[in-house]
């Protein structure tokens, strides 16, 4: 049995996209991954401002002033990465 007859079980499909993606990331590659939907994940307020390098008051201030987007998930909130890699690209 062949690393693609595995996946093919697994996944039940043979759409050959997804075949090529997941036998990336068997192999250790992320890359695809890491580039999908970026705008659909957060991170801790902490997490930001180590990924700016800021302090975490700077980065409750840029979060005053609309800077950086949070959003509350169940009593927490987190900051939208889309809207860190925004801010260091200079769009919004």
């Amino acid at each position: 049995m062949t690393k693609n007859d595995i996946v093919v079980s697994i996944l039940n499909t043979d759409d050959p996209k997804k075949l090529a993606q997941f036998e990336q990331l068997i192999n250790g590659d992320t890359s695809h991954v890491q580039a999908e939907l970026p705008e659909m994940r957060t991170c801790t307020i902490t997490e930001a401002s180590r990924r700016l390098s800021v302090s975490r008051v700077t980065m409750y201030r840029l979060i005053k002033r609309g800077a950086i987007k949070v959003v509350n998930l169940n009593g927490n909130s987190r900051v939208v990465c889309q809207s860190l890699i925004d801010y260091i690209n200079g769009t919004k």
